[in-house]
């Protein structure tokens, strides 16, 4: 091969790689968004009434703690938070306290509205909660526009 073919030959490589790279990437976003859409969304303050119920000396409700993801959406200026955790509805409420990722209660305090959602690590399709946790943070860009620090897992 003379050197044009050779470059045409990378060229179109490269590109079959990226459009590969975008198809993988609509795949997860839209999975990602799936599942998300099948959890019920509530507004912080419905989710903070709904668990104070919870932590009653009754457990009212008897709502059972799972390990899995929250999603956190300030639908004031469209920022998403993205966690993980062993205890879902309990890390939810720290960030709802003061507890937890600073930006989010300090937007919580001063009026911002937020809604909530949870996704069970259990009924996910997803092996590992790390993965689950990343591609949601991607999906809803909560670490280059969001609340976000890192991009899962402390990266």
């Amino acid at each position: 091969l003379n050197q044009p073919e050779i470059l045409m030959e990378f060229t179109q490589n490269t590109l079959h790689s990226r459009n590969e790279l975008i198809k993988q990437e609509s795949k997860v976003r839209n999975r990602i968004r799936s599942l998300s859409s099948g959890s019920a969304e509530i507004s912080a303050d419905e989710f903070l009434r709904i668990y104070s119920m919870k932590s009653g000396r009754s457990n009212r409700l008897n709502l059972s703690d799972f390990t899995g993801i929250y999603i956190i959406h300030n639908l004031t200026n469209g920022k998403y938070y993205v966690g993980q955790s062993k205890n879902v509805f309990r890390r939810i409420n720290s960030h709802l306290n003061g507890r937890g990722n600073g930006d989010v209660y300090a937007d919580f305090v001063y009026g911002d509205q937020f809604s909530v959602r949870a996704i069970p690590l259990e009924s996910s399709g997803y092996r590992s909660i790390d993965a689950l946790e990343r591609d949601a943070i991607r999906t809803y860009s909560a670490f280059e526009h969001g609340y976000n620090k890192n991009r899962g897992n402390n990266r």
